[in-house]
């Protein structure tokens, strides 16, 4: 698969470039949405990866602009802590969700579940 991961925190881009990578995925990675959102107007990707808090446009909002720009593309966002007031704005955009610390098994385990929902 080609996925596309968006982290502004340079250690869970790079752990998810290496889980991905091992798994023989093409991985792009890129620190914020802004630069995703170019990366997608040149790209296709299957999957988008992208944590929820980011500096400028967040995650959440990164998620709104991919759905309707590139609506059969899924987003897995990810996120070290979540408040109740988002989860209900994250369970409604029918984004997957994969909480950090994450090891290569709930990463698997997540892409999984979300092409598993694309069939």
């Amino acid at each position: 698969m080609k996925i596309l991961v968006v982290d502004d925190d340079e250690f869970a881009r790079s752990t998810f470039g290496a889980i991905l990578a091992r798994d023989h995925h093409d991985v792009t990675l890129l620190p914020g949405a802004e630069t995703a959102l170019d990366e997608l107007a040149e790209a296709t990707f299957d999957v988008v990866i992208c944590d929820l808090k980011m500096p400028g446009i967040s995650g959440l909002e990164l998620h709104e602009k991919i759905a309707r720009e590139h609506p059969e593309v899924p987003v897995i966002l990810t996120t070290g802590y979540i408040t109740p007031a988002e989860e209900p704005l994250i369970a409604r955009t029918g984004a997957q969700l994969l909480t950090k610390p994450f090891g290569p098994s709930e990463v698997r385990a997540v892409l999984k579940k979300v092409l598993l929902q694309g069939s």
